[in-house]
C-alpha cells in the first residue's frame, strides 16, 4: 500500500503534453481509404489509427472512441499528468491495481479483480501493465479494463468498460488498433 500512496502523490494537476484534439489525416493505399489521427505533444506529433468504423472526438486529454452499434461502452485514451515518472515494471503492479480500482465509478458494487498483467502488450516501445475488473452498476454486469503506460511526464491509460458480452471484441480490436500508435 505504500507504493501505491507513493504512486498518487505522484499524479499531478500540471498541464498534458499530449493533447488529443486531433488533426484527421486520411489517405489511400493498400486498396483502401485509411483514416489517422495526429496529435500535438510539445512541437512533434504522436500518429493513431483507430478501429475502422470507430468514431472519435477528441478533448485536451482524452480521445473517445465510439464503436457502432454497440451501445453502453466506453473506449478511451486518456493523459493523466505526473510529477515524477513512474516505471512500469513488474514491482509497481500494485500500485496500477490500486489505481485502476479508484477509477471505478463510486456506484460500483460486486468488484472483482479479474486480471492484472505486466506487459500484455507493448505500445510504441513502451512497457503496459492492463488491470480488469468486473462489477455491478445500476442493475447490470459491467468489465472494465485499464491498459497503462508511461510517458516522461503523464501516464496514459487505455480503458474499454463494456457489458461482458461485447467485451472481448471491443478490447481486441482496441488492442489492435494500439499497435498503430507511433511518436510517443
Amino acid at each position: 500500500m505504500k507504493l501505491a500512496a507513493l504512486f498518487l502523490l505522484a499524479v499531478s494537476s500540471a498541464t498534458h503534453a499530449l493533447d488529443f484534439r486531433p488533426i484527421v489525416i486520411e489517405s489511400a493505399g493498400e486498396g483502401g481509404k485509411y483514416t489517422y489521427l495526429q496529435f500535438r505533444d510539445q512541437g512533434h506529433a504522436v500518429t493513431y489509427m483507430p478501429p475502422k468504423p470507430w468514431l472519435f472526438i477528441g478533448h485536451a486529454s482524452q480521445l473517445c472512441l465510439t464503436a457502432p452499434g454497440i451501445t453502453g461502452s466506453e473506449i478511451d485514451i486518456s493523459a493523466l499528468p505526473m510529477k515524477a515518472p513512474m516505471a512500469v515494471e513488474s514491482s509497481n503492479v500494485k500500485a496500477f491495481e490500486e489505481l485502476a480500482r479508484q477509477s471505478l465509478p463510486a456506484e460500483a458494487s460486486k468488484v472483482e479483480l479479474v486480471a492484472v498483467a505486466f506487459n500484455p502488450l507493448v505500445i510504441d516501445a513502451r512497457q503496459t501493465v492492463e488491470v480488469t475488473f468486473n462489477y455491478v452498476i445500476f442493475g447490470g454486469p459491467i468489465r472494465v479494463s485499464l491498459l497503462y503506460a508511461a510517458r516522461e511526464n503523464e501516464l496514459l491509460c487505455f480503458r474499454v468498460v463494456a457489458r461482458p458480452a461485447d467485451f472481448a471484441r471491443l478490447q481486441q480490436t482496441f488492442k489492435v488498433s494500439l499497435y498503430s500508435l507511433a511518436g510517443l
